[in-house]
């Protein structure tokens, strides 16, 4: 088992994140630092770093386009060097606080079931904001792009795993990030033509639909999930680069 944290930072990273960890536990989470234009305030000094903008393989368009988190995916599979003695990867925002024995618990049932997928969040089908026929034509544009069933049902049963946060095993990881490289220009479209009225109703940006493609994706992956214990802290959360325009006219 050889698991690695990835966490997403804009603009800040403290160490409250890791106050209730073990040396052992923190040397498994990597800062991953994106946008070098936006001042960073950093105290967490004593875990390993990724600046996006200095990887052998960088596209800032992807952050201009407001992929957000979801272009660490991207930027981590095409730097395949940095993840390939991994067996699983997490993926976290800086707004988080691990407890004391969140990692064990993850390690402990991955050791049994390496099978497995965790998330932090889980919602239902009304938060995806996305009404019938867009979810249906989503569904369908991703079952064939990824070359696998995305069964609506499974959602409308059992929820989406929501804001990108999730330990997946390396091979469900790099599925995913493949089909946004390959497929980056068409799922843009779906915005940009306004692709089954999909903008009628809500301001869809890049993030928010790539976030519900890899929910969706992760909960038809046929794989038991299981919550994490890693808090999300709502009362800490500001993403203020969520207040840039949206670049889709």
């Amino acid at each position: 088992m050889n698991l690695n944290f990835f966490i997403v930072s804009y603009n800040k990273l403290y160490d409250r994140i890791t106050q209730n960890l073990k040396d052992k536990h923190i040397n498994m989470l990597t800062a991953y630092y994106v946008r070098k234009s936006i001042p960073k305030d950093i105290t967490l000094n004593n875990i390993n770093s990724i600046n996006e903008w200095d990887l052998e393989w960088n596209d800032y368009e992807f952050q201009k386009k407001q992929y957000y988190e979801y272009a660490t995916i991207m930027h981590l599979t095409k730097n395949f060097h940095l993840i390939k003695d991994l067996t699983h990867i997490g993926l976290l925002h800086y707004d988080v606080i691990f407890q004391n024995n969140s990692i064990d618990e993850i390690i402990n049932k991955l050791n049994t079931n390496p099978n497995q997928i965790f998330y932090q969040c889980l919602r239902g089908p009304n938060d995806l904001y996305l009404f019938s026929e867009e979810f249906f034509g989503i569904c369908n544009f991703m079952s064939e792009k990824l070359n696998m069933q995305i069964n609506p049902r499974v959602i409308i049963e059992r929820g989406w795993i929501s804001e990108a946060m999730s330990v997946v095993p390396i091979d469900v990881f790099t599925k995913f990030g493949n089909f946004l490289l390959n497929n980056h220009k068409d799922i843009e479209d779906i915005l940009i033509s306004n692709r089954w009225g999909i903008m009628n109703k809500v301001n869809h940006r890049i993030c928010g639909i790539v976030e519900r493609m890899w929910g969706i994706y992760l909960m038809n992956c046929g794989m038991e999930i299981s919550k994490m214990n890693i808090e999300h802290d709502w009362n800490y959360y500001n993403h203020d680069h969520l207040q840039d325009q949206n670049w889709i006219k």
